[in-house]
């Protein structure tokens, strides 16, 4: 789970020259899950909502819900990804939907937190019955707490040290057989 703030921009296409813009910030929370499917492979799901702020509520803008997926490869503690996803925006004259893609990086911050930086690129048809366009930019970054299956903070997995670091040795007692 986690916390987001970003900030948008966006544009609707107009016919010829002009286009009319708009941003704001967005504030919102985020949950979702990953597997490591090798070594140095992630894929996850995500699903994340924030409220519009700014000029983006300004002109009709509500929120935003997006459900995406990422596909990343580990670089010591950090996760570099690619992600994708479809994206609804509620607007005071109804609702648009999209899709949504980009990249991002995450960093391992402690055992059970990690700070997310991500870019999206979103794109929006026929916005309100319209034969108008919006295109977005979206710079957001997410605080991740991380949980294992019994609700306890648990480090992500896959955001271990490198296995080319050798683990520290064990010292201790040693028994007898």
């Amino acid at each position: 789970i986690g916390a987001t703030i970003a900030h948008t921009d966006g544009a609707i296409d107009l016919p010829g020259p002009v286009n009319i813009g708009a941003e704001g910030m967005r504030v919102g929370g985020e949950a979702g899950c990953d597997a490591k499917l090798q070594d140095k492979w992630v894929a996850g799901i995500f699903a994340n909502y924030g409220w519009a702020m700014g000029d983006l509520k300004d002109i009709g803008v509500n929120n935003e819900l997006v459900l995406g997926a990422r596909v990343g490869h580990l670089f010591g503690s950090s996760l570099l990804y690619g992600h994708g996803g479809w994206s609804r925006i509620d607007t005071d004259g109804g609702h648009v939907d999209g899709y949504k893609w980009g990249g991002g990086i995450e960093l391992k911050l402690t055992d059970n937190q990690s700070l997310d930086f991500r870019y999206s690129r979103g794109h929006y048809n026929d916005v309100l019955g319209s034969s108008l366009d919006v295109n977005s930019n979206e710079v957001m970054a997410i605080y991740k707490l991380r949980f294992d299956k019994k609700a306890t903070p648990t480090i992500a997995p896959y955001l271990e040290n490198d296995a080319s670091v050798p683990a520290p040795k064990q010292t201790g007692v040693k028994t007898r057989n």
